[in-house]
């Protein structure tokens, strides 16, 4: 990584465990789900994501999705249902799962904001950012127009995922608060 100077920014050994942490907490959340008709399961996912960001920061969050979804990728079960490979991502599903790095990076960049309201909306802006990818990736792979993807697939799931925002919010904000952790490379 290089900062806005053009040098290299290493991730520290502490950074890469904090990442390795909150991946895991995502794989195990993941687990606690519920199957829907519409296939599509109600999980802890998008709390797992968002509280990843709210507690750290957007590049470390970003790093600790990205490392959930490449082990998800490898065939490690970490995906919803004990689930795990390519075809997870290539599935109806796939776009969802691809969509939490926007919502990890938009609620990482809240958490170094000091106000919670400002903090909201812009976790708030990538899971809507998350249900565009995943319901484009899920009109793909289905017979369902956009509109009809949006209404079945997305809205049933927008206001739980609106409320996972908040709870995360607050418990990573405070998290960051109680620990002092900004995130920030210490030079």
């Amino acid at each position: 990584m290089t900062d806005s100077k053009g040098t290299s920014k290493k991730l520290s050994s502490r950074e890469i465990v904090i990442s390795g942490m909150f991946a895991a907490l995502t794989a195990i959340l993941s687990q606690i789900s519920l199957p829907l008709p519409s296939g599509i399961p109600l999980t802890l996912q998008t709390f797992a994501v968002a509280l990843t960001g709210y507690t750290l920061s957007h590049r470390l969050a970003t790093a600790a999705i990205s490392i959930y979804i490449i082990i998800g990728s490898w065939g490690i079960p970490v995906f919803s249902g004990f689930r795990g490979g390519l075809s997870v991502l290539a599935g109806p599903t796939g776009g969802f799962i691809i969509g939490f790095v926007f919502t990890a990076f938009f609620c990482g960049l809240g958490a170094v904001r000091s106000r919670k309201t400002a903090a909201m909306l812009l976790g708030t802006a990538g899971v809507l950012l998350c249900h565009l990818t995943g319901a484009l990736h899920f009109t793909a792979q289905s017979e369902l127009s956009f509109s009809k993807t949006l209404m079945t697939i997305n809205l049933p799931y927008l206001v739980k995922d609106i409320a996972c925002i908040v709870i995360a919010c607050k418990m990573g904000m405070t998290i960051r608060q109680r620990t002092r952790y900004t995130g920030q490379q210490k030079q």
